[in-house]
């Protein structure tokens, strides 16, 4: 959800209101370093079929997310608002197991 909004505001900003200019910043030369390495050994991986799936599941969202997180904040008043509203969805996604699976508990004992 998180990155579903940060990649539309992302689009919003930079192409309709035009409020953020993307730019390169030399830390990300060091990024696109690694992410080539890792892009390279997936073909070599001993498991390739779990390497692409890693790849083509999380690490390539991680990439898209690093660089739309790295534009859109801009003060360190934002990185405090980023950083809450990461622990917030956290908690939130922490919390809603162990909220239903009590509730199944509750439901197969015949307390609800």
């Amino acid at each position: 959800m998180l990155s579903a909004g940060a990649l539309s505001a992302l689009l919003w900003h930079t192409l309709v209101s035009q409020k953020i200019k993307l730019y390169w910043h030399p830390t990300y030369t060091w990024l696109l370093i690694f992410w080539g390495i890792v892009i390279i050994g997936v073909p070599f991986a001993s498991n390739k079929g779990v390497a692409v799936a890693m790849f083509t599941g999380s690490y390539i969202k991680i990439i898209i997310m690093t660089l739309a997180v790295s534009w859109l904040i801009t003060s360190s008043k934002e990185l405090s608002r980023f950083a809450f509203l990461v622990i917030a969805a956290g908690l939130t996604v922490a919390a809603w197991p162990s909220t239903t699976q009590s509730m199944e508990l509750a439901l197969s004992r015949g307390l609800g």
